[in-house]
C-alpha cells in the first residue's frame, strides 16, 4: 500500500515534470518565434530607413541640379536682356543718325 502510494506519487510527479518540460519548450519556441519576428521587423525597418536616406540624398542632388539649371537659365535670361537693351540702344542711335541725315539732306 505504501509502495503503491509512492509509485502513484512518483507517477504524478513525473507527469507534472513532463508537463512542465513541455510547457517550457512551448514557451522557448514562442520566444524564439517572437525574437525572429522582432529581428525581421528591425531588418525591414533598417531597409526602409536606408531607402529613405537614399531617396533623400537623391532628392537633394536633384534639387541642387535644378538650382544650378535655374541659375544658368537666369544668367542666360539676364544676358539676353542686356543684349536686347544693347540692340535697342544701337537701333535708337541708328534711327537718330538716320533722322539727322534726312534733315541734312
Amino acid at each position: 500500500m505504501v509502495e503503491e502510494r509512492l509509485n502513484s506519487a512518483i507517477q504524478r510527479l513525473e507527469q507534472k515534470l513532463q508537463e512542465e518540460r513541455e510547457a517550457k519548450l512551448e514557451i522557448e519556441l514562442k520566444m524564439k518565434e517572437a525574437i525572429f519576428r522582432s529581428e525581421e521587423e528591425v531588418r525591414k525597418m533598417q531597409e526602409s530607413l536606408e531607402k529613405a536616406q537614399q531617396e533623400r540624398s537623391n532628392a537633394r542632388e536633384e534639387n541642387e541640379k535644378i538650382k544650378e539649371w535655374e541659375k544658368a537659365r537666369q544668367e542666360k535670361d539676364n544676358q539676353r536682356e542686356e543684349e536686347m537693351n544693347d540692340l535697342k540702344e544701337k537701333l535708337k542711335k541708328m534711327q537718330e543718325e538716320s533722322e539727322k541725315k534726312c534733315i541734312i539732306l
